[in-house]
């Protein structure tokens, strides 16, 4: 008898199979998945330290007076950002927030002040909030510069006793020298009485102690310029004042316009 032989899968063979494919599948769609999320994950935190960084070189290019605490939120979106959304508008148009704050604290090392910089980013990950922070310093000025222009609407005629021109209020936590240099440009109404050595005197002052240098300069110089440095001048507020008087009682002689530059530097 001739037996014949039928090839070909069992049903259990082609289930063994399909499981097996199934569980490979699973693997593979597993591992995609798993590739996919670490992608977002690692985007999330790249666009968050973007933004912190951001944050921190917007606040390095401010004035160190002008550094205070601040907080907002930057919307990203697929192609577009917004510094003007809140967290629950930006999830609305479809973005995602990134909340930052930046604190700032006052430090010293070895008297010497400055200010520490911490810029914080949060944002949420599958309900879990994840945070990236930056930190800085900006270490206090060793050079400061104030400046005044005085104005012909002043309208200040000079007489023969020391009256002030101008004051420039300063209030340093550091001892600084001073050094202060005004211009000073007059107009002369009246020269009647006015003679060649007749002279018009300024001096500078500190919380109205005179300091030295004082100048005489002839009627016949419309501008009249002195530089003036104060060393060690002690931590707190101070008043640096201009003075000046003519020699004589005669003439009429007004401001017409003038400035004061004061350069402070760590003593």
């Amino acid at each position: 008898m001739k037996v014949v032989s039928r090839e070909g899968f069992t049903l259990l063979e082609i289930l063994l199979s399909l499981v097996i494919i199934g569980v490979g599948l699973c693997g593979v769609l597993g591992g995609l998945y798993v590739s996919v999320n670490f992608l977002k994950q690692a985007d999330n935190k790249q666009k968050a330290m973007q933004t912190a960084s951001l944050i921190m070189e917007s606040n390095l290019a401010k004035a160190y007076t002008a550094l205070s605490p601040s907080n907002g939120t930057q919307c990203l979106g697929p192609d577009w950002e917004s510094s003007n959304e809140t967290e629950e508008s930006c999830i609305n148009k479809g973005g995602k927030p990134f909340n930052w704050n930046v604190n700032i604290v006052q430090k010293e090392i070895g008297g010497i002040p400055y200010k520490e910089i911490e810029t914080t980013v949060s944002y949420k990950e599958k309900k879990v909030k994840k945070t990236v922070r930056l930190l800085n310093m900006r270490a206090y000025p060793y050079v400061h510069i104030k400046t005044l222009k005085i104005g012909s609407d002043i309208n200040q005629y000079i007489s023969n006793v020391y009256q002030p021109i101008a004051s420039i209020d300063i209030d340093f936590p550091v001892k600084k020298d001073i050094e202060v240099s005004y211009n000073i440009a007059i107009k002369i109404d009246n020269a009647e009485g006015l003679t060649p050595i007749d002279i018009i005197l300024t001096r500078c002052l500190i919380d109205g102690e005179e300091k030295p240098i004082e100048t005489g300069t002839p009627f016949s110089q419309p501008l009249i310029n002195n530089w003036v440095e104060i060393d060690d001048v002690p931590p707190g507020p101070h008043t640096i004042t201009v003075e000046w008087r003519k020699s004589t009682r005669a003439g009429d002689i007004r401001l017409k316009m003038g400035n004061i530059i004061l350069i402070a530097i760590e003593g």
